[in-house]
């Protein structure tokens, strides 16, 4: 089996630095006590990175039916330069569409880049910023979700 060296990598990675049109927002989130036994997440912008948006392609399986019609879920790979530090944790705003990350490419060998794959947030949730949880009795899951919006 043959390796790559240290110079082929950097070289792979300036070429693949060069291909990344766009500009990726990374979020990550806050919590803190809101007063009432519950907890305010806020979603913070922590960096910026060059990046390229794709999808990805696949063989059908991505479809359901929702309100009597089909319709199809489309993951997407953002990759980003390999310094970038993002996790499954954060969120990435790509223009004017925002997706949650699902994986992140951050344990293989030989990278050239950081790729996320992500699925986009619908419209109404793009623009959420705060979610706050409040106990609620009897609920099984012992939350009531309640999301607030800015404008």
């Amino acid at each position: 089996m043959s390796t790559l060296s240290a110079a082929q990598l950097t070289k792979m990675q300036t070429t693949q630095d060069t291909a990344l049109p766009g500009t990726a927002i990374i979020y990550q989130a806050t919590m803190s006590s809101d007063g009432m036994g519950g907890f305010t997440e806020v979603w913070n912008a922590s960096g910026t990175a060059d990046g390229r948006l794709r999808p990805i392609i696949s063989r059908g399986d991505n479809e359901y039916v929702s309100g009597g019609q089909v319709t199809q879920v489309i993951d997407w790979w953002i990759t980003m330069p390999l310094a970038t530090t993002v996790t499954a944790k954060d969120r990435i705003r790509f223009g004017d569409r925002a997706f949650e990350i699902s994986y992140v490419n951050n344990d293989e060998s030989w990278r050239t880049a950081v790729r996320a794959e992500c699925i986009s947030m619908n419209e109404e949730a793009a623009r959420q910023l705060t979610v706050a949880a409040t106990p609620v009795v009897g609920n099984p899951i012992g939350l009531l979700l309640l999301f607030t919006y800015a404008s």
